[in-house]
Formats: C-alpha cells, sequence, structure tokens
C-alpha cells in the first residue's frame, strides 16, 4: 500500500468519525428529550474527565522513553505502564464513585459508568501507542470502532425501534464498539517482541514518571476542566433542557477539535517530537510550519461549514429549543477556533519540555473561566459560560505565543 492511499485511507477513517460522531449528537437530539441529551453530554463529560485522572497523562513521559529505544525493549515499558494504571484504578475508582453519586444523586448509571470509563481509558491508551508504533491505518481502525461504528448502528436502531430509543441503548452500542477497539488494539500489542517481557517492573521508572507526568496532569485536568465544568455550571443553572441545546453545539463545536488531534496532531506530533529529541531544527521548524498551516486551515474551513448547515439540521430535528438557542454554536466555534491555535505552540513548548509552561497558562486559563462564569451567569445566563470560555481560551493562546517566541522564535512555525 503506498504512502498515498494509506494516508487517503486513515483520513478517511477519522473524517468517518468525525461524520459519525455529527450524526450521533444530531440523531440523538431527534430521537431524546433534550433533557436526556443534557444528561448524556454530563456522563460524556464525566467519564472523559475521568480517565484523565485515572490516566495521570503517563503517556507523555512513557511515549518519550518508547520512541528512545528499540522496538525490542517496549513491551516490558507497556506493560509497567499498566502497572501503574492498575495502581490508578484502585487508588481513584472509590473517589469518582463518590462524586458520580453526589451529582447524579443516582446509581441508575452508574454500572454503565464503570464499564465505559474502562473501555474508553484502555481504548485511548491503546490508540497512542498504536500512533507511537507508525500504526496508522490500525490506529485510524481502532478510533472508528471506538468513536464511530457504534454510532452508526445505534442511530440506524434507534430509527427503526422504538425500544431502543433510550440511554441505556446508546450506553450498550458505546461499550460494544469501545470494547471491540480494546480487542482490536491489544491483539496487535501483544505482537510485540517478548523477549524482554520477564524482567521485573521498574517501579524507578514508575515513579519518576509520575514526577514528570505530574504537571502536565494538572495542566490536562485545567484545560479538560473546561470542557466539563461548563455542562455542570450550565445543568445547575439554568436546567437539563438548555443544557442538552448546549451539549449539542458542544458536539457539534468541539468534534473539530477531536478530528484535529487524530487527524492532525497525531500525524504530525511524533516528527515533532522526534526532530526535538534529536536536536534537527531544520525539521522541527518545517514540521510545525506544517502544523500550523494544516491546523489553521482545517479549522476555520469545518467551523464554517458547521456553521452553514446547523440552520437547516436544526429545522429537521424540529425542536426549538434548539433553534432558539442557535447563538450559542456560533460562540462556540469562536473558542473551536482559539483553541485550534494555542495548539500550534503547544505542541512545540511540550516537544521543547517546556512542560510548566503549559501547566500555568491552563491553570490560569481554568481560573479565568471559572471566574468568568461566576460573575457572568448571574447577568447573563448561559452565553456568559461560552463567553468565559472564549476569554480563557485567549489567555491561553497569548501566554504560551509569547513563551514559545521567547524560547523557539516565530521562525520555528514561519520558515
Amino acid at each position: 500500500m503506498s504512502e498515498l492511499i494509506s494516508r487517503l485511507i486513515n483520513v478517511s477513517l477519522r473524517g468517518g468519525t468525525l461524520v459519525c460522531k455529527f450524526l450521533l449528537i444530531f440523531f440523538l437530539a431527534n430521537f431524546l428529550s433534550p433533557e436526556e441529551v443534557g444528561l448524556f453530554g454530563l456522563f460524556v463529560a464525566t467519564i472523559g474527565y475521568s480517565f484523565f485522572v485515572i490516566g495521570f497523562e503517563f503517556y507523555t513521559y512513557s511515549t518519550r522513553d518508547l520512541l528512545g529505544v528499540g522496538r525490542e525493549k517496549w513491551l516490558p515499558i507497556i506493560r509497567d505502564q499498566w502497572t501503574f494504571f492498575a495502581i490508578s484504578y484502585a487508588l481513584f475508582f472509590p473517589l469518582l464513585l463518590s462524586a458520580f453519586f453526589v451529582y447524579f444523586s443516582s446509581w441508575r448509571y452508574v454500572g454503565w459508568f464503570l464499564v465505559l470509563l474502562l473501555f474508553e481509558h484502555t481504548a485511548q491508551e491503546l490508540n497512542r501507542l498504536l500512533v507511537v508504533m507508525s500504526e496508522q491505518f490500525l490506529a485510524s481502525l481502532v478510533l472508528f470502532l471506538r468513536s464511530g461504528a457504534w454510532a452508526i448502528v445505534a442511530v440506524l436502531l434507534m430509527g427503526y425501534v422504538q425500544e431502543a430509543r433510550n440511554l441505556e441503548f446508546v450506553f450498550l452500542a458505546w461499550s460494544i464498539g469501545a470494547g471491540t477497539a480494546c480487542a482490536l488494539g491489544l491483539a496487535r500489542i501483544l505482537q510485540l517482541d517478548k523477549s524482554t517481557w520477564n524482567r521485573e517492573v521498574d517501579w524507578r521508572w514508575i515513579l519518576r514518571g509520575v514526577k514528570i507526568a505530574f504537571p502536565l496532569l494538572i495542566a490536562s485536568l485545567a484545560i479538560r476542566g473546561l470542557f466539563t465544568f461548563d455542562r455542570y455550571w450550565i445543568g445547575s443553572a439554568v436546567g437539563l433542557d438548555i443544557l442538552g441545546a448546549y451539549v449539542l453545539f458542544v458536539g457539534i463545536a468541539f468534534s473539530i477539535v477531536s478530528f484535529l488531534d487524530t487527524g492532525v496532531i497525531a500525524f504530525l506530533y511524533p516528527k515533532i517530537v522526534a526532530a526535538a529529541k534529536d536536536n534537527d531544527e531544520r525539521k522541527f521548524k518545517k514540521h510545525m510550519k506544517e502544523l500550523a498551516v494544516t491546523l489553521i486551515l482545517a479549522t476555520v474551513m469545518m467551523a464554517a461549514f458547521a456553521l452553514f448547515f446547523s440552520p437547516f439540521v436544526l429545522s429537521w430535528i424540529g425542536k426549538e429549543i434548539y433553534l432558539d438557542n442557535l447563538y450559542l454554536l456560533q460562540w462556540l466555534l469562536l473558542a473551536v477556533i482559539i483553541y485550534a491555535a494555542s495548539m500550534v505552540p503547544h505542541v512545540g513548548l511540550y516537544a521543547k519540555h517546556h512542560d510548566k509552561v503549559i501547566l500555568y497558562s491552563q491553570v490560569l486559563g481554568l481560573l479565568v473561566f471559572l471566574i468568568g462564569c461566576f460573575i457572568g451567569i448571574p447577568m447573563f445566563g448561559a452565553i456568559a459560560v461560552v463567553w468565559a470560555m472564549c476569554v480563557s481560551f485567549l489567555v491561553i493562546l497569548v501566554w504560551k505565543i509569547a513563551v514559545y517566541q521567547k524560547i523557539c522564535g516565530f521562525s520555528s512555525v514561519s520558515e
């Protein structure tokens, strides 16, 4: 298979995943009540935030080590990484369950929460490993099974079977898709060289990884907090029905971010990290420029597409609450554009090991967001959450660009 054909297949799979996410959120808005859509959004956000806590951003440490050694040494490193994850699950599961019950005030969906958290986190980590292994096609297929294929099946069945139009069925389809993705990814990982498998667990390596990953964990929890606390704040301030509209629009806007992460950054990130590790400034600048141009163009094009077609689709859904709150989408798309721009200096700073800069900027961004929501919601309602998000992303962007210019110079993305 030629490199061009392989790239086209990969992009098609990842693009198909994006399309499936679009279809899922639109059809859920059609088949479920706004309150159920709001609850689904809270569930998704809670799982997403939880596997950041469990995963500890440990992959940022292990990936650098994997890229620096031969593949015959990879399997024990991966095993040690999952040893850490097992400890993390044991420590944080009780806390996550308590938080789940406090907000949802019911154990009704707790079984789905546990299953989906395990499958989603595992699939995410396997996908990252496959990208590092340059198994781009398999990584794209795992992503499609995890986030795309099951959505198609769920939508089709919900369209024809009245009894399937409920959250339990959606969670079942999601679990099957994510579980299948885990099985496929794990099968490939277990094909790695097992000659060094029997060496003892390197506890010093794990401890060092915890220390190195911790600043990035705080940074990730801060930025992810913007994509989690927004839903909780809107749900508490204006109710689950408005939250349902917000979840629909967030699903549209931030599926763009998902595509950028898996369709653009995932391809260039290993090259940028490798060039920085080798101190090859020419390649580093080349890949950074490619990242900047591709990210900005792709984001603007997809945002324009979403803005143009959303009113027609919302009219098809036929529920006034979505059309009445369409203005939220316009501001969310602006937030996505600002966020995507911030990812360019973010990747460069990460590759150059300036993790504290990422930490400080994103913690400040979260503080700006929380203060903006606290002040703005009583006066302006739900729109204040999106305004606070835009300002927060802008603060993060300015900080990262300023530091990146000082460390690397703008030539790193412009030459």
